[in-house]
């Protein structure tokens, strides 16, 4: 059987929960998550205990980051421009620094491909199988 999707998951939630799942997003810590939605922090704590809440605040997570990358992802044109200029000047620390900036951006974009090919696999599995493909 497949997992529950996302939209199962959240609406599976209550109008508090899902204020916490966005307090818990926008916040550094659980007492700042708390300050921030009115929830009481020991109540943020036990519902993250919670498989159902802490998959659907993961789930959140993830999504949040999804559209972050596709912010990012719009503005990389102009940046590599503007690196590439920086490999001319004649500086050599510029040239250096702007060199090391595109080669580890490189790196993370295999990295992150790599990390797509895999959650495909994971998506593809049988879900009887075990991880390390033991029956």
């Amino acid at each position: 059987m497949a997992p529950p999707s996302k939209h199962t998951r959240l609406d599976a939630l209550t109008r508090r929960h899902r204020l916490a799942i966005e307090a818990l997003l926008q916040s550094p810590s659980v007492q700042d998550a708390a300050r921030l939605s009115g929830i009481p922090s020991r109540s943020l704590y036990r519902w993250l205990q919670d498989p159902t809440f802490r998959d659907a605040y993961a789930a959140a997570g993830r999504e949040a980051l999804s559209l972050t990358v596709g912010k990012l992802k719009s503005a990389t044109g102009a940046a590599l421009q503007t690196l590439q200029g920086c490999l001319a000047d004649p500086s050599g620390a510029v040239k250096v620094s702007a060199a090391r900036c595109i080669l580890d951006t490189a790196v993370k974009v295999d990295i992150d491909d790599l990390g797509r090919r895999v959650e495909a696999l994971e998506r593809q599995r049988d879900p009887g199988t075990r991880a390390l493909g033991c029956d």
